[in-house]
């Protein structure tokens, strides 16, 4: 009877180690493709470099805002702006397709108004002026005003008098109005948002 034992036991433990390795490498292999789906359809309009906290959490709300599909769904039902010949979906579509990266400059002037700048030379990162204490909420609402900016919009001057309509300043405000759910998202993951 100990000889049947051993000998059982000898096929017995080498089995259930390779199914278990199996099964091991099965979860692994479909938590990794998991990931790599949610990754994939996770939008990265907005990045940054940048180690201020204040800076990476506009980015990450603000994407997180883009990404909001009862924003998106608002976005796309805005027939008209002014200053564009476009409607609210072209805008989203040409706004999933930006790519701004987020940088910081100070103003030499300490009483600058500028919160923040681009340059039509450089259609990849936009700038946030330093000088400038703003809540998180305000910042997401620039730095996807200044997105729009990279990626083609315009409001004219930069008097932002009777320019609520533009596609920069709607969207940006649009932006704060889904920027507490977005900010609780972002605390749950450890993020200081404000």
């Amino acid at each position: 009877m100990n000889k049947f034992i051993d000998r059982v036991m000898l096929i017995y433990i080498p089995v259930l180690g390779v199914f278990l390795s199996i099964v091991a490498i099965y979860f692994g292999i479909m938590f990794f493709i998991k990931d790599a789906k949610s990754a994939e359809n996770s939008v990265k309009v907005l990045k940054t470099s940048n180690s201020r906290q204040w800076v990476v959490s506009s980015a990450k709300i603000a994407n997180c805002v883009i990404e909001n599909k009862d924003f998106q769904k608002e976005l796309k039902s805005k027939e008209k702006f002014d200053y564009s010949e476009k409607n609210g979906s072209q805008v989203l579509s040409d706004l999933l397709k930006g790519d701004c990266n987020i940088r910081t400059y100070r103003t030499r002037w300490p009483w600058s108004k500028v919160n923040a700048t681009t340059y039509s030379s450089d259609k990849k990162n936009l700038y946030l002026n330093t000088r400038k204490n703003r809540s998180i909420k305000n910042w997401v609402n620039t730095v996807i005003h200044e997105c729009l900016h990279l990626v083609d919009y315009s409001h004219g001057s930069n008097n932002s008098s009777g320019k609520d309509n533009s596609v920069n300043y709607w969207v940006g405000k649009l932006s704060e109005k889904y920027y507490e759910v977005c900010k609780k998202i972002e605390k749950k993951e450890g993020c200081t948002c404000e």
